[in-house]
C-alpha cells in the first residue's frame, strides 16, 4: 500500500481530480490549468509513480495500471473496480432527495452518517482551489443533511435516537447551532429540563451575540412547528458552493 507522503502532490491532485469525476479523462494542459502551476512533465510524473504502483501490485502491463494513457487525456483505468466514497454518498444523497417516504430518508440519512468520519479529505492540504471547492461542497453538505436527519427524528418523536446524532455531529462540527437547537428541542420535549440547562450553558460558553440568537430563534421554530407526518418544518437549504463542470 503506498502512502500519502510517498506520492508527489501533482500526481494526488490527477488521482483525485479524476477520481471524483469517474469515465473523464483530462489532458496536461488542461491539468495545468486546474492545478494552478505549470508541470513541465506529467508523462514523467505518472511514469514515476506507475513504477510504484508496480511494485505494490506487482503486476506488470497497461492493464493493471492504475492511472492509463487515451487519445483524450490521463483517466483512471475503467477495467479496475475502483470505489470512491465521495461518488456513492453523491448518489446517496440524491436518493435520499427523490424519496417522499420519511422512514426510508431516515434509513438513508443513518447510512450517510454512518460514512462520515469526519470533514472531506480533512488530511488533504493542497492549496488548490479546485479540492477547495469540493472540500467546501461536501462539507456543507454533510451540514445540511445531518440537519434534516435531526428534523425527520424530531418530526417522528425519536428523541433518543435525535440526541444520539447531534452528540455525534458535535463532535465533528462542535460549532453547529443547528445540532444544538434540536437537542435542546428533544430535552424539552422529554421533560428533562436540566439536560436543556446544561446545553444551553454549553452553547453560551461557545457562541457569540448573533449565535445565540440564532439558537433560540431556531429553537423557538422547531417547537412552535409542531408535529408533522407528512410535511416537513423547513425548507431544506441547498449547498451555496456550485461543484463546476471543469472538462468535459
Amino acid at each position: 500500500m503506498l502512502q500519502k507522503n510517498e506520492i508527489p502532490e501533482p500526481i494526488r491532485f490527477l488521482i483525485t481530480s479524476l477520481a471524483l469525476n469517474p469515465g473523464k479523462a483530462i489532458c496536461a494542459e488542461k491539468l495545468n490549468e486546474l492545478y494552478g502551476e505549470k508541470i513541465s512533465s506529467w508523462k514523467n510524473l505518472i511514469y514515476k509513480f506507475r513504477t510504484k504502483w508496480k511494485t505494490v501490485r506487482f503486476m506488470d502491463g497497461d492493464e493493471n495500471q492504475l492511472i492509463i494513457t487515451t487519445d483524450r487525456g490521463y483517466m483512471l483505468n475503467p477495467d479496475m473496480n475502483i470505489f470512491v466514497d465521495a461518488i456513492h454518498v453523491s448518489e446517496m444523497m440524491k436518493a435520499i432527495e427523490d424519496s417522499g417516504d420519511i422512514k426510508a430518508q431516515i434509513e438513508m440519512l443513518r447510512k450517510f452518517m454512518a460514512m462520515y468520519y469526519g470533514e472531506f479529505m480533512e488530511n488533504e492540504n493542497m492549496d488548490n482551489q479546485f479540492i477547495q471547492e469540493y472540500k467546501s461542497l461536501y462539507n456543507t453538505t454533510f451540514v445540511a443533511k445531518m440537519d434534516k436527519l435531526l428534523e425527520l427524528l424530531y418530526s417522528q418523536r425519536q428523541f433518543a435516537a435525535l440526541i444520539g446524532y447531534s452528540m455525534d455531529i458535535l463532535k465533528i462540527y462542535p460549532g453547529s447551532v443547528n445540532a444544538y437547537a434540536w437537542r435542546i428541542a428533544a430535552f424539552r420535549q422529554q421533560g428533562q429540563m436540566d439536560l436543556v440547562k446544561t446545553t444551553q450553558e454549553t452553547a453560551a460558553s461557545m457562541f457569540d451575540e448573533e449565535e445565540i440568537r440564532m439558537l433560540d430563534d431556531k429553537v423557538n421554530r422547531i417547537l412552535t412547528a409542531g408535529f408533522s407526518k407528512k410535511a416537513l418544518f423547513f425548507k431544506e437549504e441547498k449547498p451555496t458552493t456550485s461543484r463546476k463542470t471543469l472538462w468535459a
